[in-house]
């Protein structure tokens, strides 16, 4: 069942606001030890891979999907993150 098409760019706007929101909370805890802080350890230092870099991705990435600004390209650099998460 396909939403009319009034709702459709409200629902969305939404999905993009809650995904990049959740994006940049899980980077933020990993990098700054904030809101649960890391899960697994200690946050890692500035610069080790890969880590580090997944956080930094993931908050850059999460806050230009969340403001709307190069959503297609900060999506598909994470998603690229998530699956280098997933595969190793």
């Amino acid at each position: 069942m396909r939403f009319p098409s009034r709702h459709e760019t409200a629902v969305l706007g939404l999905f993009r606001i809650v995904t990049g929101l959740l994006f940049a909370c899980h980077g933020a805890a990993t990098l700054f030890d904030v809101l649960g802080g890391p899960q697994g350890g200690p946050a890692p230092g500035p610069g080790q891979w890969p880590g580090w870099w997944a956080a930094v991705i993931q908050l850059a990435g999460g806050a230009l999907v969340l403001a709307g600004l190069f959503t297609r390209t900060a999506a598909t650099l994470c998603s690229g993150s998530m699956a280098y998460a997933y595969f190793v």
